[in-house]
């Protein structure tokens, strides 16, 4: 029987100590009981792609400006690995701002 599982990412702007947190996303993939199945390639596509959507939306509401990465977010790069960087481009194009993308746990 094919099981999904919830996972939940946290994304702050690096720099910023009065209102770092840009929102935490849930992405449900794919799962043999408590570990992520990366051999279901098709729905792994699908999370990939969920992912990068996730966190565009989040920093496009958090900055109220059309965002996009400069580069690609992976996320096997993320899962159940320490806080990665990124650089995002807002929509003029002349300015950008840095972002952490953390692996959360809720209890």
């Amino acid at each position: 029987m094919k099981k999904n599982k919830e996972l939940y990412f946290t994304i702050l702007e690096v720099g910023n100590s009065e209102a770092p947190n840009i929102g935490t996303i849930r992405i449900e993939v794919p799962s043999n009981g408590m570990v992520v199945d990366f051999n279901r390639i098709d729905e792994m596509d699908v999370v990939e792609r969920t992912f990068t959507e996730k966190i565009i939306a989040a920093c496009n509401s958090h900055f109220d400006a059309d965002c996009k990465l400069d580069g690609i977010v992976e996320f096997s790069q993320i899962y159940n690995s320490y806080p990665k960087e990124f650089k995002i481009t807002f929509d003029d194009g002349n300015e950008s701002a840095k972002i952490e993308i953390q692996q959360s746990w809720l209890y």
